[in-house]
């Protein structure tokens, strides 16, 4: 199985399209029992999830499994420099981490704001994790192509955790997705629907985030006309490419997942495959990047 379940769903009132809140602990623990039926074994959390890493750690406690886990290095942002007490909060939070999660290991550590690695002492961050017992793989989570011309150059990441969707193209125009393809470094997509927004109606866009109104639009008529579900599209577009290595989806409830194992599991339409995705590419920051939404 391609896909990674994120978590941020189980912890927090999370995504553009979330209108229905903060979920309950029993939807939680439902979906994380759907995600090891349907064969997911890997789950992507963080520390500032609300309290999904607490849900996940009561989840393993009462199970016969565990899953693998992703996680997230602190932020330092009001830190100009990594000194030994950053480190000391580092390691103090992968504990706290690691007993919330009931887990001997964590399978990913991201630092997940380059930011901190490019400041001084960030290579003392960075070395800190990689000889780190307690975690099997170390990665980045990057937003551009210019952060991971940066980590091609300074660091050997195990892992790069990268927004991709229909929309937003440009790793693959830029032929960063191959550059990281050929240093064996594993890309792992995020953002696949856009934070939900590739799934909302044209009314539910113009109130949420009116300037995507057009391109997601071109995108739902396109689906219209080639009665190619948005959904089914959106997901297998990137589950169909090759240079991608995991795919990491949101949910709300036990019945989405259900919804997206069977579509990562059914073979893609012959027609989606000869779809000219081009036309859909959209470079607007302020469109394709949540960091820029209000």
């Amino acid at each position: 199985m391609k896909l990674i379940l994120g978590t941020a769903q189980l912890g927090l009132d999370y995504g553009i399209s979330n209108q229905a809140g903060a979920m309950p602990l029993q939807m939680a623990h439902k979906i994380l029992n759907t995600a090891h039926n349907a064969g997911i074994t890997t789950l992507d959390t963080a520390p500032h999830y609300g309290n999904a890493e607490a849900r996940i750690g009561q989840f393993h406690q009462k199970s016969p499994f565990t899953f693998k886990v992703i996680s997230k290095a602190p932020r330092f942002d009001d830190h100009d420099q990594i000194s030994a007490q950053q480190l000391a909060t580092l390691e103090s939070q992968i504990k706290k981490s690691l007993s919330e999660l009931s887990i001997s290991e964590i399978d990913t550590l991201l630092v997940h704001a380059l930011e901190d690695l490019q400041k001084p002492g960030g290579m003392k961050l960075w070395q800190h994790l990689k000889n780190h017992p307690q975690l099997k793989k170390t990665g980045v989570s990057i937003y551009t192509a210019e952060d991971i011309d940066w980590v091609l150059e300074h660091l050997n990441p195990d892992v790069i955790q990268a927004p991709f969707n229909v929309l937003d193209q440009r790793l693959l125009k830029s032929g960063h997705l191959k550059a990281l393809k050929q240093r064996g470094i594993e890309t792992h997509a995020r953002s696949v629907f856009l934070q939900g927004l590739l799934l909302m109606s044209p009314e539910q866009i113009r109130a949420r985030h009116p300037k995507a109104l057009e391109s997601v639009s071109q995108f739902l008529t396109f689906g219209q006309k080639s009665k190619q579900d948005p959904l089914n599209a959106a997901l297998h577009f990137v589950l169909q490419q090759p240079l991608i290595d995991q795919v990491l989806v949101g949910v709300q409830s036990a019945a989405e997942l259900t919804t997206l194992c069977d579509i990562a599991q059914d073979q893609p339409k012959q027609n989606w495959l000869a779809t000219d995705w081009d036309q859909f590419y959209c470079q607007d920051p302020e469109i394709i990047d949540p960091r820029y939404w209000s």
